[in-house]
């Protein structure tokens, strides 16, 4: 039986033939069990489609082999600008765990910006603006002939940025050419209705 305690506002049911799908606080999810080695995570049920899933699911804790301490260190580490190699070092990891996490918390970033920023009446004015790095070495470096160098070398972000209310509306990767850039103005227009 559910307990009246759980606060499930925050959750929504994940099952992609579900009328309530995303729907967060629709009162059609109740806490049927418990997951996990101590039974920590909550077994969640939809009562408009009979699924059951976990809470962390659709979360990058979701089947983590980590403790959720080591994958919370891990995205830090990141996010404050360590590279793969750096992150897991520190973290005492191997690099392609630092590498798999980084791909599942950046996919669940770019929904949860896609789902909060879809729509941003408060924006007035935008500030566009690129910036360069690169991957492995240098774009002057690399070998036509490597296949390595296929994934290495000049890489930029084209950003749309509100100064107002310090908030990234929409960001391109990719190459730097007119087609990018047509990119990220058509994906501002969408987000800002085309009123900025």
């Amino acid at each position: 039986a559910p307990q009246p305690m759980d606060d499930l506002s925050r959750f929504c049911c994940l099952n992609s033939r579900c009328p309530d799908l995303g729907r967060r606080g629709a009162g059609n999810l109740t806490v049927t069990g418990r997951l996990g080695k101590s039974r920590q995570f909550r077994l969640l049920y939809c009562r408009t489609c009979r699924a059951r899933f976990s809470e962390r699911k659709g979360t990058p804790l979701y089947r983590a082999h980590l403790t959720e301490e080591k994958v919370t260190s891990i995205l830090e580490h990141l996010h404050e600008g360590c590279g793969v190699l750096k992150t897991a070092r520190l973290v005492k990891v191997h690099p392609d765990t630092v590498s798999r996490y980084s791909r599942t918390a950046g996919g669940h970033a770019r929904a949860a910006h896609d789902e909060l920023v879809a729509h941003t009446p408060e924006t007035r004015e935008l500030q566009l603006d690129e910036k360069w790095a690169f991957v492995a070495k240098k774009e002057k470096n690399c070998e036509g002939d490597d296949p390595e160098d296929r994934f290495r070398g000049d890489c930029w972000d084209h950003v749309a940025f509100d100064p107002e209310h310090r908030l990234v509306v929409s960001v391109v990767p990719g190459e730097r050419t007119a087609e990018t850039a047509q990119e990220l103005v058509t994906d501002v227009k969408a987000r800002l209705g085309g009123r900025t």
